[in-house]
Formats: C-alpha cells, structure tokens, sequence
C-alpha cells in the first residue's frame, strides 16, 4: 500500500470518530419533544392521588412545555432550557402564562426508556436536589404516548 494511501486511511479513520464521538448526543441527555400522560406524582414529599393527574399530560415541543388536565385546561405553560452538563440533567422553566409569568421553575428531568421523571420548586422555593420532593416542589412521572 503506498504510502499516500496510508496517510489518506488514517486521516479518513480519524475524521469518522471525531465525527462519531463529538457529534453524538450524550447518552444521559433526556429526548422531551412529544405528548406524555401524567402517570404518578408527588407534592410536598406526599403523594398525589390518581385523581389528581388521570389523564393530564405534559407536551414538549422545541424549547416550550405545557401541562393540561384531563380536561385541557393549562396548568403549566412555560418556555424551558436544560443545562445538560449537570448530573441529572437540569431544568428552568420559565413560566408564560398564569398569576406567576414570568418566573422560573428550578429543577431536574431525566428520561428512562419510556419514562421521564421531572421534579422543580415552585417560584423562589428551595431547588430540589434528588428526585424526591420537600415542601413547595413538585414531581411528575410521565410516560410517552405513541
């Protein structure tokens, strides 16, 4: 093999992997975009009741977010950003609509398989640290639809 056919071999291999490797999203980076039914929740380190949640959704499309009851009434509407460089993943939600526009929703998500898990504090509570919620958060488990 010559040696210019060597040369153009590895720099072709080597371009393939940075490709590869860099340009690849990160595996723990949570895929949001689509409708999720509400499937468990938590308030204050308690509970939700079913009836609370059955049939309410959350709908990521680009970077907005929006909560809806059974009977699609908005719970939540905000404009939202992930910082993908904490473990796990980070969330602000910026509220649009509702008596608290224009404040932040601090918090985390996380998607396994079919599951998204996302926790944040109401507007100036303490930000939550884990999924398991303490006074004025609030947790959701959602399941995609298809």
């Amino acid at each position: 093999m010559s040696m210019l056919l060597r040369i153009a071999l590895v720099a072709f291999v080597g371009l393939t992997a940075h490709v590869f490797l860099f340009s690849a999203e990160p595996a723990d980076q949570p895929k949001l975009e689509g409708q999720h039914a509400i499937i468990a929740g938590e308030r204050n380190g308690q509970p939700l009741n079913e009836a609370d949640f059955k049939d309410a959704t959350f709908r990521f499309t680009g970077e907005k977010v929006v909560g809806a009851n059974k009977e699609g009434v908005e719970f939540l509407t905000a404009d939202y950003t992930l910082d993908r460089e904490k473990k796990p993943c980070a969330i602000v939600m910026k509220l649009t609509a509702g008596s608290d526009k224009g404040k932040e929703l601090h918090g985390l998500i996380e998607r396994k398989d079919d599951r998204i898990r996302v926790i944040y504090a109401a507007p100036g509570a303490e930000r939550p640290t884990e999924f398991k919620t303490k006074e004025n958060q609030t947790m959701y488990v959602l399941r995609t639809e298809k």
